[in-house]
């Protein structure tokens, strides 16, 4: 018994084509390997993810907080409608996180385009089923007092 085979094609192609390739084929962990090993945006790689996918505190965890570009976090933040009010409260939290003021001050130092948060830079850690802390009276209380003393510190 004899197998034989044949070749019937074969191309050449680049680290940036073979990339596309996976994302439109939707083989994201290999895109994000090529990603990774050749230095090209991951951000393509969870952009492609996170549409996708319907809005949950999951994929807001493991596709929206691993973007890096400001201005597309922000943008996905305001037009993506979520199916549950409780998703709703976590994706503006989200987004807000990014524009309080601590956040503006540190984007104002490094101007990268980045997406800077606010309290931990992994947003993950914060993520559980309790109420968000923009919507706690406390954590509005302490952030009208940080905005007061940086008021203070300006002044002087």
């Amino acid at each position: 018994m004899k197998r034989k085979f044949s070749l019937l094609h074969f191309k050449s192609t680049t680290p940036e084509e073979l990339f596309k390739s996976k994302l439109n084929s939707e083989e994201y962990g290999e895109a994000l390997q090529l990603a990774k090993s050749y230095k090209l945006d991951t951000d393509l790689v969870y952009q492609k993810q996170w549409r996708s996918k319907p809005i949950s505190k999951n994929t807001i965890v493991d596709y929206l907080s691993k973007i890096k570009k400001r201005s597309w976090i922000l943008q996905e933040c305001m037009q993506r409608v979520s199916p549950s009010i409780d998703t709703t409260k976590y994706l503006i939290d989200f987004g807000l996180r990014g524009t309080d003021l601590d956040s503006l001050i540190a984007i104002k130092e490094a101007d990268d385009n980045r997406f800077f948060y606010s309290q931990k830079e992994d947003f993950s850690d914060d993520f559980d089923d309790s109420v968000s802390d923009i919507f706690n009276p406390e954590y509005l209380r302490r952030k009208k007092k940080r905005l007061e003393e940086i008021r203070l510190i300006k002044r002087k």
